[in-house]
């Protein structure tokens, strides 16, 4: 699925549109070097979705507190050494290029960095109990992030 001709023209017109997108395909993978004609020409689709799926999901916390909903944040099996580290999952064993940062590290990274906004809509879990929010607990290491 190549991009729309629409977004195609956006990568040729608005350098901000072409640097935000070739930032998000190097979350997943740093060691790519998208260029302007491969994504038009669709060989990073994988990537571009998985970078709007991180997006919309970050929107979709903020759309939640415009709703008056709380957000409650299951944490059982995550690993937040990951998370802090921005940590990108080996999606194809036989390729060193088909990565992905997983959506719960950009969800949680986004609460941490806007906690001051967030705190009073988000309630995390841990083993369906509450618990405190990640980087409030002994084995969450600000440093690293």
């Amino acid at each position: 699925m190549a991009l729309p001709s629409v977004e195609k023209n956006a990568l040729k017109t608005n350098p901000a549109y072409t640097s935000k997108l070739i930032k998000g395909i190097k979350k997943d993978n740093p060691a790519l070097n998208p260029a302007l004609e491969t994504i038009a020409r669709g060989d990073f689709d994988d990537q571009i979705k998985n970078f709007g799926v991180r997006r919309a999901c970050k929107f979709l916390i903020y759309d939640a507190i415009e709703r008056k909903r709380k957000i409650a944040y299951v944490l059982d099996d995550l690993n937040l050494t990951e998370v802090v580290k921005k940590h990108a999952r080996l999606l194809d064993p036989d390729s060193s290029t088909r990565r992905k940062v997983p959506v719960c590290t950009s969800e949680i990274r986004e609460i941490f960095r806007r906690w001051d906004r967030l705190q009073d809509h988000v309630v995390f879990y841990r083993w369906f109990r509450k618990a405190p929010a990640p980087w409030d607990c002994d084995y969450f290491d600000r440093r690293a992030y």
